[in-house]
C-alpha cells in the first residue's frame, strides 16, 4: 500500500510556497483515515487519529510529520529575447541543472535549462544559467511567464525493478507516502497527530509553526537521506534496502538518547532491520520541532535514497515498508 500511496502523489507537483495542489489531494484523502483535517493559514495539513481505546484521558500525543513541499526555482527576470533568469530554492548546486527540464506551476509552462558559452563547469553559478521556454521575445514569454513564478524540476517516475523505482526529487512524495500508510495502518494507542509542512526548503517554516500548534510529548520527522553504498562513496555507508535510518545527529540537532533508543526499541520489537544515520552536513525538519516551546523530544526516520542532490533518486520500496512498521509500533 505504501508504494500504491507514492504512485497517487508522484504526479503532485509541489514546489516550496506553491503546496497548495498537494495539500488540497492530500485534504480529501486524509478525511477517510482520520479523525479530524484541518490547514492552517501557512499551508500545514494536519490529520489527528485519536487513540484506538476507551480511556479517560491521552497520556501522549505523538506527532509524525512530512514536508510536502520540493526543491524549486524562482522567475527573476525575463530578457528582451525571452529567456528566463532563476534562482535556486532549496539545495542545488547550478552546474546539476544544465540541460534540465522544468515544469513552471502557475501555467505548466516547461522550460529546458541552459548555460552561458565559455563558462567553466567549475565556476557554474546561478548567473549563468538561463530557462529556454522557446519564447519568440521578452512579450512572448510574458504571455506565459512572471518573475515570481515557481518552477519544479520536470520528469517521470520509472519503475527499475519490482522494488526499485526512480525520479526526480522524490523526498518530499516518499515521507507523505510513508506517513500516508501509518496513519491509515494504525492501531495507535497515543493520540496520533500527522502534520504534512510546507516550506522545508527555505528554513522549516511550516514545521516550526505545527510544532507549537500540536505541541507533542514526542515527534518524529520522515525524511529521506543521502546513501553511501555506490563506489568511493562518503562514509558511513548507508545502503539501498537495508532498513530505514534511524537519526543519530545532523547539522543542527543530536538526537536524545531517550528518543534515540525508543525507536531502536521499536525496530526491534518489530523485527525491523534499521541503519543508524549520522549527518553532520545535512538539516531536516527535526530541530524546528526539537526547540519548539519549551524543547520537544525529537527522533528522525529517514529513507536511503541513491543520488539523493540529484534528479535521478532511487528508491527501495522496502526501506519504506520497513519505515512504515517502525513507526506503527511507536504510536501502537
Amino acid at each position: 500500500m505504501t508504494k500504491t500511496w507514492f504512485e497517487q502523489l508522484m504526479h503532485l507537483k509541489s514546489p516550496t510556497g506553491e503546496e497548495k495542489l498537494m495539500a488540497s489531494w492530500l485534504k480529501e484523502t486524509l478525511k477517510t483515515i482520520a479523525d479530524d483535517v484541518f490547514e492552517d493559514v501557512l499551508g500545514n495539513v494536519y490529520a489527528v487519529k485519536n487513540p484506538r481505546r476507551e480511556m479517560s484521558e491521552v497520556k501522549e500525543t505523538i506527532m509524525l510529520s512530512a514536508h510536502m513541499d520540493e526543491p524549486s526555482f524562482t522567475v527573476i527576470d525575463i530578457d528582451d529575447g525571452g529567456f528566463l533568469r532563476i534562482e535556486g530554492i532549496g539545495d542545488w548546486h547550478a552546474v546539476n541543472l544544465i540541460g534540465a527540464r522544468l515544469l513552471f506551476a502557475r501555467t505548466q509552462t516547461i522550460g529546458v535549462v541552459g548555460v552561458e558559452p565559455h563558462v567553466e563547469l567549475a565556476d557554474v553559478a546561478f548567473r549563468h544559467l538561463f530557462v529556454d521556454i522557446a519564447a519568440k521575445n521578452r512579450k512572448d514569454a510574458e504571455q506565459r511567464i512572471a518573475v515570481g513564478d515557481l518552477a519544479t524540476v520536470h520528469g517521470a517516475v520509472e519503475t527499475m525493478t519490482s522494488d526499485v523505482f526512480v525520479g526526480p526529487v522524490l523526498s518530499n512524495r516518499i515521507s507523505c507516502a510513508v506517513l500516508l500508510e501509518v496513519l491509515q495502518k494504525a492501531n495507535n494507542q497515543s493520540k496520533m497527530v500527522a502534520v504534512f509542512t510546507v516550506q522545508k526548503q527555505v528554513g522549516s517554516r511550516g514545521a516550526r509553526v505545527a510544532s507549537y500548534r500540536v505541541n507533542s510529548d514526542l515527534a518524529v520527522v520522515i525524511d529521506v537521506t543521502k546513501a553511501g553504498d555506490t563506489p568511493h562513496a562518503e562514509r558511513p555507508s548507508l545502503a539501498l534496502g537495508q532498513g530505514p535510518a534511524i537519526k543519530m545527529l545532523d547539522a543542527t540537532m543530536v538526537v536524545a538518547p531517550t528518543v534515540r533508543d525508543r525507536l531502536i526499541d521499536c525496530a526491534n520489537k518489530a523485527g525491523v532491520t534499521y541503519q543508524r544515520e549520522v549527518s553532520p552536513a545535512t538539516t531536516s525538519d527535526a530541530n524546528a520541532l526539537f526547540v519548539s516551546r519549551g524543547g520537544i523530544p525529537t527522533g528522525g526516520v529517514s529513507i536511503v535514497t541513491r543520488q539523493a542532490s540529484f534528479f535521478s533518486n532511487m528508491v527501495h520500496v522496502a526501506d519504506m515498508k520497513k519505515a512504515v512498521t517502525l513507526l506503527t509500533t511507536l504510536v501502537e
